[in-house]
């Protein structure tokens, strides 16, 4: 029997005080990590003062803004720099090279329908 694996995580966004829950999909093809700027709006972020970018993805290129950020994967903290943008024309948010797999050893097992994290 085949599985298909789909790799969402459930994690957790800080900033202050404030934390709000989301999925991401782990993105080995991405290299940075892209979140909806609505969640930036419920962590009272002006995600906008965030450096400018204008990355290229599938649907070609949006409007993004680099901010500093706490990710809470599997209760480990990440202090990372994350895109937040107006612009995602998927239904959730990607966690990307950059800001993710630089702090798990990370495995897609397709055939039984997991993804493995182990922190470093």
């Amino acid at each position: 029997m085949y599985k298909q694996l789909l790799p969402l995580l459930d994690i957790k966004l800080k900033h202050d005080s404030r934390i709000v829950s989301t999925l991401a999909y782990v993105d080995s093809g991405a290299l940075d990590s892209i979140f909806n700027a609505e969640l930036a709006r419920i962590l009272e972020m002006d995600y906008r003062k965030g450096e400018e970018l204008k990355p290229l993805g599938l649907g070609g290129h949006i409007t993004a803004y680099l901010n500093d950020i706490t990710l809470i994967i599997n209760g480990k903290r990440i202090e990372t720099r994350v895109l937040f943008s107006d612009h995602i024309k998927f239904s959730f948010n990607l966690l990307g090279m950059n800001s993710f797999f630089n702090y798990f050893k990370i495995c897609f097992d397709n055939k039984n329908g997991e993804l493995v994290l182990e922190e470093f």
